[in-house]
């Protein structure tokens, strides 16, 4: 287990984010936990349209592990969907109060990211070991 700390940087939250699998030497990890919340607090957490209130302490993220094909089911998130999540967040974000240029410029990364991570499925897989990065 490895604890992540990129997100502390700015001394605003406590969450934790753990990385909670044992991925083999130069794959990514593909399980992630995040802690230190209560979505009991969290006015959305109970919208009426959901059905069932969404409580919960512990956010699990698993990804996809092997590639997506039509005949095989997918067994986790791709970075693609959160990304795409983020994004709509941000946008909405951008709409309202909060607006800032701070929100406008990690919209527009974010959507190049996501444009990035789209393309890469129709680039072949061999190009992609140049950019292999160490840690």
């Amino acid at each position: 287990m490895r604890q992540l700390t990129r997100h502390l940087e700015n001394g605003f939250t406590t969450l934790q984010i753990l990385a909670t699998d044992n991925p083999p030497p130069g794959e990514p990890n593909r399980r992630y936990d995040i802690l230190g919340f209560n979505t009991a607090y969290n006015p959305a957490a109970s919208d009426p349209t959901a059905g069932v209130p969404a409580q919960f302490t512990r956010l699990p993220v698993v990804f996809q592990r092997g590639p997506l094909f039509t005949d095989c089911p997918q067994n986790g998130v791709t970075v693609q969907a959160l990304l795409a999540v983020i994004e709509d967040h941000l946008r909405g974000e951008q709409s309202g109060p909060d607006a800032c240029m701070e929100n406008h410029l990690a919209l527009q990364h974010i959507q190049a990211a996501l444009e990035m991570t789209n393309r890469k499925v129709e680039v072949p897989y061999k190009s992609h070991t140049q950019f292999r990065q160490t840690a």
